[in-house]
């Protein structure tokens, strides 16, 4: 059944056969290693999101998990929990300025992260009138702090936000990831 074995745990397990009527035995053992599967980092509502100016909003991601746990159960403890499922993982955030320039510093450009209290997963966003038709990408890293010592067991998301005055939303967003020239239209 899924979630029996632990994982990154070592197993050795032993076949024996007996023949009835002779009584002849013959055994077999393989070893077996269960290996981490990677974080999932869970964003809701996406990698690509529009953020109005004057409002605060949620950067929420609670719902990221470890897939060795199963779920229900605290993966601390392993026991049954109704505690969400990024529980026990670590977060740490950065936030740059990607158009119209680079900055990495994002309350000098109007983007302002706050903590949410008891959840270092999740980030309070206020878009100040000086960020209107920025885009930005917040960043972070989740870390399992209870991974031994020998396996470093993280990962690294990017959520591209894009900021707006406008009650219309466009129907899409255009982000560059690599060696790329924006040109962009200003009567668009």
């Amino acid at each position: 059944p899924a979630y029996r074995l632990a994982a990154n745990a070592h197993y050795v397990v032993e076949l024996t056969v007996t023949e009835k009527i002779s009584m002849l035995r013959t055994s077999s053992r393989v070893n077996l290693y269960v290996k981490q599967q990677p974080l999932v980092p869970v964003v809701v509502g996406g990698l690509s999101q529009m953020f109005h100016v004057g409002a605060e909003q949620l950067i929420d991601a609670s719902q990221s998990f470890d897939p060795d746990v199963q779920p229900g159960y605290d993966r601390v403890t392993g026991r049954r929990s109704s505690l969400w499922p990024s529980y026990g993982l670590t977060f740490s955030w950065t936030c740059v300025r990607i158009f119209p320039s680079y900055n990495d510093n994002c309350d000098k450009t109007g983007l302002y992260l706050n903590d949410v209290e008891y959840y270092p997963s999740r980030k309070m966003l206020f878009a100040h009138q000086r960020s209107n038709g920025s885009m930005y990408e917040l960043a972070f890293i989740i870390n399992d702090p209870y991974a031994s010592s020998h396996q470093d067991r993280k990962v690294a998301t990017t959520v591209v936000i894009s900021i707006s005055s406008s009650e219309i939303i466009p129907a899409s967003n255009i982000c560059c990831l690599l060696d790329c020239i924006l040109v962009l239209d200003q009567a668009l």
